[in-house]
């Protein structure tokens, strides 16, 4: 899975200061362990979070995405406080960076977001998308209520900005363009997702979305080649590179159209193809596709083992959905149930990777919910894999649960017997250790050359360039 952020895992302490945990205690299973490290979420009465709404966070209707990239959790807001006309202090459309402690889930501060002219990030839900690409680069993106401009009859980019995480300054890097031929296809868009480098300075790079409320089905896709530099270098990445735009014909269930909300959940290789993508909607639920529009897999493939009780079917929203591996097992986690219900995920394990008809259930998590608050009409899940290892080299996986609105949890699964001691993990240098070398997407590399890499020599961990 993408944004395998290995050095980062490798430096992060297993032991958390917050106070504020999940009170459920999730038993064993098939050898691994599911253990949460800490909450700051609205279930949790008289949480920081709670109080930061409304007041340092000054809308939970405009926070829709978060993410961790090192020690810190960024959630992105398309709301700032600003100074109106009469002297009052209210809501401004402006983007800015609210930031998390990964071992805590404390608040730190708020960063706000300024392009290279010194003007701020604007414009309705400018901040929509907040993500981490292959290569570690922190970059967000604005919704589009149309990709076409009826009126001018020119298309409306998505801008993706690269942000520098400690002073909160934003570089366009990408201007995601629909052609002509395109137009019929327009609609809103909400979100985007990233393979490869965003900057393109290391590797190729795809990004991909769907049309919410358009006539069809409609998915999107743009690529660019490493050393393409200009933001408009993108071109159409699907059916061999042919087309920005696409229908597609299925879905599960069936609908006429994407509905609100639609969300794109790229898988990663060695190549950031991006040749497999799952879309997920309000009106369906995640189905894998190819870029020719196949739908390879979805929801109907699951089988129940009490269909009268099912276990592993989704509600159609929020959306959100994440594949990661621990070892040699392959898992899937996404949002179980609605608002209603506290929208707790679960993960499942995959029999035959890829193959939903094969999953059994693992947990839920967390039992008793986030929260109830819907988070507008963006109702978007975040579950964010980390995978992270223990000095004697046993596996696990960090999951970031961010729920639109409602707040952060942490929880980490592992192998039975992982020691997630902070002393375990941050230790001085061994230089009795042997050297091993990871490419970027946390696969082991037994003679690195020409490229980035993560050096690792007993617990420590340095990216290096060879």
């Amino acid at each position: 899975m993408k944004k395998n952020l290995l050095l980062a895992s490798m430096l992060m302490a297993g032991a958390t200061m917050f106070a504020a945990v999940d009170p459920a205690t999730y038993s064993p299973m098939e050898g691994y362990t599911l253990t949460n490290l800490w909450q700051n979420c609205a279930a949790n009465n008289g949480s920081e979070w709670s109080g930061l709404v409304g007041s340092t966070i000054v809308s939970e209707n405009y926070i829709p995405t978060a993410v961790a990239l090192g020690d810190k959790i960024y959630v992105g807001s398309a709301k700032d406080n600003v100074i109106l006309e009469d002297g009052t202090s209210g809501m401004g459309d402006l983007g800015c960076l609210h930031v998390f402690n990964f071992n805590t889930g404390a608040y730190e501060k708020t960063i706000a977001l300024t392009k290279e002219d010194g003007t701020r990030i604007s414009g309705l839900l400018c901040v929509n998308t907040i993500d981490v690409d292959n290569f570690g680069n922190l970059f967000v993106a604005g919704y589009r209520a149309s990709m076409w401009n009826a009126d001018t009859n020119e298309p409306n980019p998505i801008e993706v900005y690269k942000v520098n995480p400690e002073n909160g300054a934003c570089t366009l890097v990408a201007s995601l363009a629909f052609t002509s031929d395109d137009s019929a296809n327009s609609g809103r868009v909400d979100y985007i997702d990233v393979v490869g480098d965003i900057t393109r300075e290391n590797a190729r790079c795809v990004v991909m979305c769907a049309v919410s409320a358009g006539s069809e089905k409609i998915i999107c896709g743009w690529e660019a080649e490493q050393g393409a530099t200009t933001a408009d270098a993108f071109t159409g990445h699907l059916v061999g590179g042919e087309y920005i735009t696409l229908g597609v014909e299925e879905s599960y269930p069936e609908s006429g159209n994407f509905t609100y909300s639609t969300s794109t959940y790229i898988l990663s290789d060695d190549e950031f193809s991006g040749e497999l993508f799952y879309v997920d909607d309000f009106a369906t639920k995640p189905a894998l596709y190819n870029t020719e529009g196949t739908m390879l897999a979805s929801f109907r493939d699951v089988v129940e083992a009490d269909p009268e009780n099912p276990v592993l079917q989704p509600t159609a929203q929020p959306n959100g959905v994440a594949e990661f591996t621990i070892g040699d097992d392959s898992f899937i986690t996404y949002p179980r149930k609605d608002y209603g219900d506290g929208h707790p995920a679960i993960i499942a394990k995959y029999g035959t990777a890829g193959d939903l008809s094969t999953l059994t259930p693992m947990w839920n998590y967390p039992e008793g919910g986030m929260g109830a608050i819907p988070g507008g009409s963006r109702r978007y899940h975040v579950l964010q894999p980390i995978p992270t290892q223990d000095a004697a080299g046993k596996q696990g996986c960090y999951i970031l649960n961010y729920m639109s609105g409602n707040g952060l949890a942490l929880y980490l699964m592992a192998e039975e017997g992982f020691n997630a001691g902070v002393n375990d993990v941050v230790v001085a240098p061994d230089e009795n250790a042997p050297v091993e070398y990871f490419n970027l997407q946390g696969i082991r590399v037994a003679n690195p050359e020409n490229g980035v890499f993560i050096r690792r020599q007993g617990a420590t961990a340095t990216k290096v360039v060879l």
